[in-house]
């Protein structure tokens, strides 16, 4: 399966996940020029940023391997920009959060930021 399919299954099965749990979807494969916000929800009056990882196989490791720091401070500056145009949020409480899809289907979430 190519990378760029793979993602896009991941961030179907993610955002169901969200649904699910009653989150707003607010937007999805935002990009700037520093980068792209995988999936933004609101939930509770709280701002929900989501980078997601879909390991179809363990071969190269748990998805959360791949997020470091260089990328969190892409995603960081990527909701700047998404803020700018979205000014209403701005005060908003905002939590940088990871979904990881193992192979076997399960969904895990964790607080990255």
């Amino acid at each position: 399966m190519l990378t760029k399919q793979k993602g896009k299954q991941g961030e179907k099965i993610a955002i169901d996940y969200l649904l699910k749990r009653g989150h707003l979807l607010l937007a999805k494969n935002f990009r700037s020029q520093f980068g792209e916000i995988d999936i933004i929800t609101t939930y509770q009056g709280n701002i929900y940023i989501y980078e997601v990882k879909l390991r179809k196989t363990m071969r190269y490791g748990f998805g959360d391997l791949a997020i470091n720091e260089s990328k969190i401070q892409k995603i960081i500056n990527t909701f700047e920009r998404w803020i700018e145009r979205n000014v209403h949020y701005t005060n908003y409480p905002k939590y940088i959060n990871a979904l990881i899809i193992d192979p076997d289907g399960g969904i895990n979430e964790f607080e990255i930021r």
